[in-house]
Formats: C-alpha cells, sequence, structure tokens
C-alpha cells in the first residue's frame, strides 16, 4: 500500500509540475508572441506606434494590477478553482483577440487576457509550492522558472514564425485548444487548497491595482548557494546578450546572427527568474505563500510595463515606424536601454542574500490541502 501511495504521489506532482508549466509558458508567451506580429496587425487593423505600445501594454498592466486580488480570491475561495477559472477566461479571450475587428477591441480583449493571466501566475506558483516538501522547493520552482525563461527566449521568434507562415491571429488561436485541455486536466488533477481565513483588504488591493533547461538546475542550485550567486551573473548575461543585439542591429548581419545573443539572453533570465522567485518564497512561512507569490508577481509585471513604456520613449525619440533605418535607429538606444536595466538589476541582485533562510519552525502551519475533487465547506 505504502509503494501504491507513494507512486501515485510522484505521479499527481509530477502532473502538477506539468500542467502550471503549461499554463505558465502560455501565459508568459503571450506577453511577448505580440511582438513581432505588431507590423503585420498595423496593416490590418491600422493604428499609431501609440496602439501598437497598448496591444502590449494592456495585457501586462491588466496582469500586473489583478495578480494581488487573484491570490487572495484563491486564498479564499479555493486556489485550483480561481485558477481554472482565470486559465478559462485567457483562452476565451484568446479566441476573442483572434476575433478582433478592430485595434480598439483587441487592445479590450488583450486587456482580458492579462487579467485571466493574472490568475494563472499566482496560483498556479502556489498550487506548484505546495505540492512539494520545502527542501525540494528550490528545483520544482526552477522548472517552472525555466519555463519562463523559454517563453522569453523563443516569444519574439513564435510571434514571427507563426506570422509569417500563417498569419497574426494564429498567435492567439493556438491558445485556445492549449488553454481548453490544460482545463479539463486541471480539473481532474489538480488538487484543492487554501489559504488563511483572512479578512480582503479590499482599498490595499484597490490601491495595488491602481497603482529553459538551465532553469531547472539554476533553481536546484539556489537552494544551496543561495540566489544571488546565480542571479546576478543570469542579469548580467541577459545584459551581455542584448548589447550583442544591438550591435548587430548596426550592421546587414542575418537572422542566424542573432540566434547566439537570443540563446545567452534567454539563459540568463532562466538563471535569475527561478532564483529571485525562490529566494522570495523561502523568507515566508507556508500559509503566506499565496501572498508571496501574488507580491511576487505583482512587481515583476509592474515592472514589465515600467520597462515598455521607458524603451517605448526612447524608441519614439530616437526613431520611428516610417522606414526601416528608422525603426532601427529607435531600436538600438531602445534596447540600450533594456541593458541599462538589466545591469542596474544586477547590482540591487547582488543584495540579496548569499544562503538561502530556513522559513519553516514548530510554529509553521501548512496551507490546507484537499482530496482531488473535494469542496470545502
Amino acid at each position: 500500500m505504502t509503494s501504491v501511495n507513494t507512486s501515485w504521489t510522484r505521479s499527481a506532482r509530477g502532473l502538477t509540475v506539468l500542467l502550471t508549466s503549461v499554463a505558465y509558458f502560455m501565459v508568459t508567451l503571450d506577453a511577448l508572441v505580440v511582438l513581432t506580429a505588431l507590423p503585420s496587425i498595423h496593416r490590418d487593423l491600422g493604428g499609431g506606434i501609440g496602439t501598437l505600445q497598448w496591444t502590449v501594454s494592456a495585457y501586462n498592466i491588466a496582469f500586473g494590477a489583478a495578480i494581488l486580488t487573484a491570490a487572495a480570491l484563491g486564498d479564499r475561495l479555493g486556489r485550483r478553482r480561481v485558477y481554472l477559472a482565470g486559465l478559462a477566461l485567457f483562452t476565451a479571450a484568446s479566441a476573442a483577440c483572434a476575433l478582433a475587428p478592430d485595434a480598439g477591441l483587441l487592445i479590450a480583449f488583450r486587456a482580458v487576457q492579462g487579467a485571466g493571466a493574472a490568475t494563472v501566475l499566482p496560483l498556479g506558483l502556489t498550487l506548484l509550492t505546495s505540492a512539494f516538501p520545502v527542501e525540494r522547493r528550490g528545483a520544482v520552482v526552477g522548472i517552472w522558472g525555466g519555463i519562463a525563461g523559454l517563453a522569453v527566449a523563443a516569444g519574439p521568434l513564435v510571434g514571427g514564425a507563426i506570422t509569417q507562415a500563417l498569419s497574426w491571429h494564429w498567435i492567439f488561436w493556438v491558445n485556445v485548444p492549449i488553454g481548453a485541455v490544460a482545463v479539463l486536466s486541471g480539473r481532474l488533477r489538480l488538487a484543492e487548497s487554501f489559504g488563511p481565513r483572512a479578512r480582503l483588504d479590499v482599498p490595499a488591493l484597490v490601491l495595488v491595482s491602481a497603482g529553459a533547461g538551465i532553469a531547472p538546475v539554476a533553481g536546484a542550485l539556489s537552494d544551496k548557494v543561495g540566489a544571488r550567486a546565480l542571479a546576478v551573473p543570469g542579469l548580467i548575461m541577459q545584459a551581455a546578450g542584448f548589447a550583442w543585439i544591438v550591435a548587430l542591429a548596426g550592421g546587414s548581419s542575418g537572422y542566424g546572427s542573432y540566434v547566439p545573443p537570443f540563446v545567452i539572453a534567454g539563459v540568463g533570465i532562466s538563471m535569475a527568474l527561478p532564483c529571485v522567485t525562490a529566494s522570495g518564497l523561502n523568507a515566508v512561512p507556508p500559509p503566506m505563500l499565496g501572498k508571496a507569490a501574488g507580491t511576487l508577481n505583482t512587481v515583476q509585471q509592474f515592472g514589465a510595463v515600467f520597462g515598455i513604456a521607458v524603451v517605448t520613449a526612447v524608441f519614439n525619440a530616437e526613431g520611428s515606424l516610417a522606414s526601416g533605418a528608422a525603426v532601427t535607429s529607435g531600436f538600438r538606444p531602445a534596447l540600450g536601454a533594456a541593458v541599462g536595466s538589466s545591469v542596474l538589476a544586477a547590482v540591487i541582485g547582488s543584495r540579496l542574500a548569499r544562503r538561502p533562510r530556513a522559513t519553516v519552525g514548530p510554529t509553521a502551519q501548512a496551507p490546507l490541502t484537499l482530496p482531488l475533487g473535494q469542496a470545502r465547506t
């Protein structure tokens, strides 16, 4: 009986990693996959650079604004329940984006997409970490974070490939079958869990709302050597990859020349993301995992919105969409600003603790986890 229970536990944990990672990949990819489809969207739906910016920013703003609310609702109503509702909303909004007849509706549906994604990110992370003991959390968060690194590296390439082979509509249509299968599988296989029954701090939530292969290794190593030893070099690698792309953009290099710097930048962020996430989660007791995951991801998403605003402002100041040369004139200094942001993040990351600190003590309370399919009364 013990061997059967052990086998079932391993299977359930493996499926939890798979399901939450697929959903995470999908919502992270959608923050970036639109980038290389923007010229095609512009040709079909019109609009200036401000409109194009909002097809990206609407997603990220809604994403960042709704994360803490989603995490709090998950603690009260059930993390799996709210997670699956958000994933279903994201999937439906993806179909609406594909059918959008004009730029205004596309932006509106992108905002709905972001709101759905806001439940997937923190609650998926909480469901994942709740399924594993604390001593294995760094490794599984590394796998989960590696998905983000893969999505960051692949997003523009995937968007360009799909747009060129089919049309920009398919960067959204592809989410629909994947999302539908993920919702059904999650309903059948993910365990329900709840956080502490604390009162919702509605004013605070309103205020906040207004206002790849390397990563699993990095996550596991962060449990031993601390986040700083991996996050700082990872951010420097991202800066180096971006700087390389800036240099290439000034010449006549072919498509293949951009693969190495994209790989370097992708590996770098794959090292940094899981380490920073694991460091934040390890700093709180188990009952606070949901709120910690929500806070971490809220800051990350608002950082993304701020970054887009900065590089867009730099692009507007130095270039335009009038011609290829004008685009290059704006692109190089804009990406240079991203290089500076990565270096600044590395400097800030140097203040992280050298070693992970144990947070589980005799008074820590594990999150309430129910068997599959059982509802809380």
